[in-house]
């Protein structure tokens, strides 16, 4: 056994040693991120495994991509247990940053908003969804050498932590936690019978959908250069939106004539934490 793939293993199987009951939640792109997020966390948590893909109507390309590995994941865990659905949130993303753009671009700045609003949109739709299913945990699929990207800075994940924590989720990224990278990533998958897409250096393709707008990342891919961004911008703009995402959550279970706080209680119910995941730790 090589040595990427001895260290691997010395993490995950301590870590698969105790199976614990319960579902989960992943934003699943299909790529090798989510697949290995969704992968490790399906042998640590027994219950159901519900992978959201999300995407807007503003450059959104090659959303069937993501069934890919949908379908390997059913192979080894079952078709009973993993649950796939692509959701159009183009109405949700409108109303928390499109129809906001003008304005928010001087205060925020336009890098900041479009990639974090998109993300803020993922999270009121997770948070939903999690309700609805009883799902206490939500993974967040950042890897290792991504964290300068504004949905995986330190503070975004512990204020969406903090978000979906008010309604009983666990909000936490497996990946960076326990130091797995690309390479390690590439190897837990290929040796679970998956193919791991066409690599360009940190990149993936051939095996997840494409966002235009993300396209802003590709000098980190290319020429590891990428763009940095204001923490308190970012603190605020996730605080300034958060009315916004609870308002629509509110709304969707009212619609539904669904027991929001009874909901919330039952995934609160799941955890014996009382505080959320400390992410600036």
């Amino acid at each position: 056994m090589d040595t990427i793939r001895k260290t691997l293993y010395e993490k995950l199987e301590s870590y698969w040693s105790e199976p614990e009951p319960g579902g989960f939640h992943v934003c699943f792109s299909g790529g090798l991120d989510s697949t290995a997020v969704a992968y490790i966390m399906g042998r640590k948590y027994a219950g159901p495994i519900h992978l959201y893909t999300l995407h807007h109507d503003y450059g959104s390309l090659f959303i069937e991509l993501s069934r890919r590995h949908v379908v390997d994941l059913q192979r080894i865990f079952g078709e009973d247990r993993v649950h796939h659905v692509i959701f159009n949130q183009t109405e949700t993303f409108n109303r928390i940053t499109a129809k906001h753009l003008l304005k928010d671009w001087k205060p925020y700045g336009g890098h900041v908003i479009w990639c974090l609003g998109c993300h803020l949109s993922m999270l009121t739709h997770s948070i939903i969804r999690c309700l609805e299913y009883n799902l206490p945990r939500n993974f967040l699929c950042s890897s290792v050498g991504g964290e300068y990207a504004v949905m995986s800075m330190p503070i975004t994940r512990q204020r969406m932590g903090e978000i979906y924590w008010e309604y009983g989720i666990d909000y936490r990224t497996p990946l960076l936690e326990m130091e797995i990278d690309k390479r390690a990533e590439r190897a837990l998958l290929e040796d679970a019978g998956m193919w791991v897409g066409y690599r360009f250096r940190r990149g993936v393709h051939g095996v997840q959908p494409i966002c235009l707008p993300c396209l802003q990342h590709i000098g980190d891919v290319v020429f590891d250069w990428h763009t940095d961004y204001d923490q308190s911008g970012v603190d605020r703009y996730i605080h300034d939106k958060s009315t916004v995402i609870r308002a629509i959550v509110d709304e969707y279970f009212a619609e539904k004539g669904m027991d929001v706080d009874a909901l919330i209680a039952a995934n609160k119910a799941m955890h014996t934490r009382s505080e959320p995941f400390n992410h600036l730790a």
